[in-house]
């Protein structure tokens, strides 16, 4: 399977493209290294999310919290296997 993009239906999330032919490596950079906390190893641009939404989309168990935090968002994960393009869309409804 080679995942393809992930896109959702508001206009506050950017569309996620994956590499087809290498590895796609997801970094984050702080927006403000200047306050920098000890103990703190995330930055918040949403590494772990899109991992979550990949998960979701290929039919994990309803996530509550997506449900209480993002009501009416769609979440559409186009993916290929053996050559075929397919796509899963899921509603956090």
């Amino acid at each position: 399977m080679k995942l393809l993009s992930l896109k959702a239906n508001k206009s506050s999330f950017h569309t996620v493209t994956f590499n087809v032919d290498r590895p796609t490596y997801i970094l984050g950079r702080q927006a403000t290294p200047e306050e920098l906390q000890r103990g703190k190893t995330y930055n918040g641009v949403g590494k772990s999310l899109i991992i979550r939404l990949v998960h979701f989309c290929l039919g994990t168990e309803p996530i509550v919290e997506f449900e209480k935090k993002l009501p009416g968002w769609e979440f559409e994960l186009t993916f290929e296997i053996a050559g075929q393009q397919f796509s899963s869309v899921r509603s956090t409804d």
